[in-house]
């Protein structure tokens, strides 16, 4: 049964490590956005829609604004914005540490109580 608690008990860390880790780690977003290209006869405007990345911050650091990884002119705004999906990951981030410390808790709630058996099996010896 210990072996079984050891276990789950690494998986719950590795769990709570990446969850930690995905919360201080940018991404990269794409969304479409009209740029300003060449001129040429079909299109003497230059205008082009073109699928842009962006780098996002972290999802706990939601003070940055996206960053334009191609620097191109935009001439008309990117759709859908970018890294928009920023709350949604700060939100996973607190359910999967909360699910993480809660399964950790689970793993070590029979310790007191084996602790305070022990202990009272001592102080009755002495």
């Amino acid at each position: 049964m210990t072996k079984g608690r050891n276990v789950v008990r690494v998986v719950v860390v590795i769990w709570l490590a990446l969850a930690i880790r995905t919360g201080f780690v940018g991404w990269d977003s794409h969304a479409n956005a009209v740029v300003q290209g060449a001129s040429t006869p079909t299109n003497p405007s230059g205008l082009l829609t073109e699928n842009i990345e962006f780098r996002c911050a972290a999802p706990l650091r939601a003070d940055k604004p996206p960053v334009q990884v191609d620097p191109q002119p935009i001439v008309s705004g990117p759709t859908p914005a970018p890294c928009s999906l920023r709350s949604q990951r700060q939100g996973l981030f607190w359910v999967d540490v909360a699910f993480g410390l809660v399964a950790l808790a689970a793993t070590l709630a029979h310790l007191p109580r084996r602790w305070s058996l022990d202990h009272r099996a001592a102080v009755a010896s002495a």
